[in-house]
């Protein structure tokens, strides 16, 4: 592997082949030593004065004839304070010692200037600090997030989103917690306001119903101010931002501000169920001695908070500004922002005047009542606010309104009493509370706790940690489990939610019955139906039906001898007694146009060939009707109509979108109505086609009036319908028609029909009822015998023809109407 040179792995062999020996290397001459160690080469440089290293002195070794000599030359080495070494050498050591160990140092100077600089870099640092907070300041006081733009406002807040309050108050809900349902106040007091403005707030708020919108997705309060424009000063931007902060569980939170003019709005935290006041007077509500004490605990804490904030006092305590969320806990509003309320007031001076105003200063302390009346100053004090909690304390406790017992005083007489300086000071009386309240000693005490709040002496009046004190002192819920009392609560609140809905699905259903009942007086069942399910209704084609046409003869010159309102209640009784009538038949009223009056049978719902026997009993009936009518404003007079009827082919459908009419297109109605026009007074005519239905029910007597010409159809036949044949109501054929002989009457004829009205009957078979016609029981007075009637009454659930001997039983009902009626009409 070494290509058998020993020397190349044995140290000892290289370390003896390296004494004494002598080689050009790259660096110059290399000479080793007898102990293999080579002789250094030296060369000592020094920096000149052209800023250039030049040699000033070298050592080395060379060997010559196998001799090694040194090799050396010393230059003048030029030194740093510019001596040379020619003169000078420069000590071993330096005079203080490598670390300055020889030499104590003097640092006073130093200190002092290591402190001028700390000094001059901390008031630096705190002018800095201080710059830097006047700037942040003056940018949160020129913050804009405050300021809400009315664009940005959406008011279609959705109302089927409403609480337990919002349906106990559904007809009674006012502007949220501050305009409207301040009527109760005014009206009790007899104050009325018909300038729009809220009376409780003192006027600055418009009444509107747009107070609730949404603010990014959340539901907020807008109290609306009266004045025009806002003035953006220093002194609203720092009070706005102290508003800005508070914060608290039991006070409302102020959301920002509209300063828009014409928009100028105060946008608060939007509470659920309402202001106290409307709680308050909402009997649908009930609230225990324990709701009403947490209530009043509520505002205390709220105003202990406040007192303890940079507002120091509320200022504008009152029942409408406070205001209670979902979870029923009370919370303090409208407490500012008090620059805007200030001005307001000193811009309109004729505010002041109003008596009105006179409700709203009910919660107001004398003392600053004695300064608004002379100084016309609004100011407030942790004291005011004391009285005004007792004045809210006392509306809990009797849930009435202020000065409930005083009502009968007028508003600003009252406040007058109560400002006035006497022995004996004006203020609220309280009446006998029987269930606010569980016992006496309860009672005794919140009744002096409210007069020690709305004592005349300030000092009288306690602190709100007072106030608090003897709240927990009284409320006897103090030891029970906080859970247990939220249970029962919560259990009493589900019950009468229960009670409530019950209640407001009953009286919704009620009166859907009665919007349905008069939707299907305006139009058919099926078609309504139809509509209210938001269904089209498609016209419709009907082969054949019976149409009915009729009119007043004369009916200009009677409308030319009577008053517009006596012509109303002309046609009104007539068509009342015509609508009357026509309940017990198959047919359907289509429309009145002035004296016309038009009914089909066989519409909307098919009843085979019946219709035209069904208009027929319509007809007479309706012309018996007229025989007996006497008209309102003359008795004496009689009416006389002429009637046509006619069948054929129809179409129907329901016209337009706002009130919509179920109409009837088709020749079939020119037709009847040229029945009727062509008629003659107190008669019914009728085309051909109507007749020969008629003929083959064999029911009817007609007449053939002949061929007539008839405008628009040439040549017709007509008939004329007599009547119903005699053959068809007689004894003889009581298998058919079972006849019973009653005296009669235009009266009791229609109440003995309203008697059947609600029958139905699922055969053709009939009861006709006759009058005597030698007996006058029944008829109005003067007028003797009336003709002979006829009414139709169909029996429920019949089957078969039954005899007399089957009607009388199955119809023991109608039979102890009948003689009710009959016994009260004799007697």
């Amino acid at each position: 592997m070494t290509g058998g040179n020993a020397t190349a792995v044995n140290g000892t062999s290289i370390r003896n082949a390296a004494v004494d020996v002598s080689f050009q290397g790259l660096s110059g001459e290399i000479i080793l030593t007898q102990f293999a160690d080579r002789f250094p080469y030296l060369s000592i440089y020094d920096l000149n004065v052209t800023g250039m290293f030049s040699l000033v002195a070298y050592l080395y070794y060379t060997k010559i004839n196998g001799t090694i000599e040194t090799v050396t030359d010393v230059d003048d080495i030029r030194w740093g304070n510019g001596l040379t070494s020619r003169t000078y050498t420069p000590p071993d050591t330096p005079p203080c010692g490598f670390y300055n160990e020889l030499c104590p140092t003097d640092n006073t100077s130093q200190t002092a200037l290591y402190a001028g600089l700390g000094c001059g870099m901390l008031a630096a640092m705190l002018i800095v600090f201080l710059l830097y907070r006047i700037w942040k300041k003056e940018q949160d006081l020129n913050d804009s997030t405050w300021k809400v733009k009315y664009q940005d406002l959406d008011f279609r807040v959705a109302k089927n989103s409403k609480s337990f309050m919002a349906l106990s108050t559904a007809f009674t809900q006012s502007d949220g917690c501050l305009t409207d349902g301040t009527a109760s106040y005014t009206e009790k007091y007899g104050v009325t306001d018909n300038t729009g403005k809220s009376v409780i707030d003192g006027g600055d708020v418009l009444k509107s119903n747009n107070h609730l919108a949404k603010l990014k997705g959340q539901i907020v309060y807008l109290k609306r101010l009266k004045k025009q424009k806002v003035k953006v000063d220093r002194k609203l931007l720092k009070e706005m931002k102290t508003l800005l902060g508070i914060k608290h569980t039991n006070v409302a939170s102020l959301i920002g501000m509209c300063t828009e003019p014409g928009n100028v709005s105060v946008i608060w935290e939007h509470c659920a169920k309402g202001r106290l006041c409307d709680i308050l007077e909402n009997d649908d509500i009930k609230l225990d001695t324990m709701f009403k004490l947490s209530l009043a605990i509520d505002i205390c804490k709220g105003l202990e908070y406040i007192y303890k904030s940079d507002l120091k006092y509320h200022g504008n305590l009152k029942s409408t500004n406070c205001v209670v969320d979902s979870r029923w806990t009370c919370k303090l509003s409208d407490f500012g922002p008090r620059t805007i309320y200030k001005n307001f007031n000193d811009e309109n001076s004729d505010w002041r005047t109003r008596a009105d105003y006179s409700v709203s200063l009910f919660w107001t302390a004398p003392e600053h009542l004695r300064k608004w009346v002379v100084q016309h100053q609004k100011t407030g004090s942790i004291q005011g606010d004391i009285y005004s909690f007792g004045i809210i304390a006392k509306e809990l406790v009797t849930r009435d309104s202020p000065f409930g017992c005083e009502a009968y005083i007028p508003a600003d007489e009252i406040i007058n009493k109560v400002a006035a300086t006497s022995k004996v000071p004006f203020r609220p009386k309280f009446p006998h509370m029987s269930d606010d309240v569980e016992t006496m000693k309860q009672t005794m005490a919140i009744e002096a706790l409210i007069k020690r709040c709305w004592a005349e002496d300030l000092q009288v009046r306690p602190s709100i940690k007072r106030v608090l004190k003897t709240l927990n002192a009284i409320n006897p819920f103090k030891k029970s489990n906080v859970i247990e009392n939220m249970i029962v609560m919560m259990e009493k609140y589900s019950n009468q939610l229960e009670e409530l809905v019950a209640d407001r699905t009953a009286q919704l259903e009620d009166e859907k019955r009665k919007t349905d009942a008069l939707l299907y007086q305006m139009l058919p069942r099926k078609v309504a139906e139809d509509l209210k399910l938001g269904k089209t209704v498609k016209a419709e084609s009907f082969e054949k039906v019976t149409i009915y046409f009729s009119d007043i003869v004369g009916f200009t010159t009677i409308a030319g001898d009577c008053t517009p309102i006596q012509v109303v209640e002309l046609l009104n009784s007539l068509y009342t007694v015509f609508d009357d009538t026509i309940k017990s038949y198959e047919v359907y009223k289509v429309e009145t146009i002035g004296d016309a009056y038009m009914v089909v049978s066989g519409l909307p719902e098919r009843n085979g060939d019946k219709h035209a026997s069904e208009m027929a009993y319509v007809a007479l009936d309706l012309l018996d009707g007229v025989r007996n009518f006497r008209m309102p404003h003359d008795p004496e007079g009689c009416l006389r109509i002429r009637i046509g009827l006619h069948s054929g082919p129809v179409v129907s459908g329901v016209v337009g979108l706002t009130m919509p009419r179920y109409c009837l297109f088709g020749d079939t109605v020119n037709t009847a109505s040229r029945m009727e026009s062509n008629g003659e007074a107190l008669k019914i005519h009728m085309s051909s086609a109507t007749a020969n239905m008629l003929k083959e029910t064999g029911l009817f007597e007609l007449q053939r009036r002949g061929d007539l010409t008839i405008k628009g159809k040439g040549s017709m036949t007509t008939y004329w319908l007599e009547g119903i044949k005699k053959e068809n109501i007689s004894s003889q054929d009581s298998s058919k028609h079972p006849f019973v002989s009653v005296p009669s009457g235009m009266l009791l004829y229609n109440d003995l029909r309203s008697l059947f009205r609600h029958h139905e009957s699922t055969t053709d078979d009939h009861l006709v009822l006759k009058n005597d016609s030698h007996a006058s029981i029944g008829a109005p007075e003067g007028h003797g015998v009336l003709p002979q009637v006829y009414l139709q009454v169909s029996f429920l659930n019949t089957t078969g023809r039954p005899d007399c001997a089957k009607i009388v039983p199955e119809a023991s009902d109608f039979i102890q109407l009948f003689v009710s009626k009959l016994q009260g009409r004799t007697q």
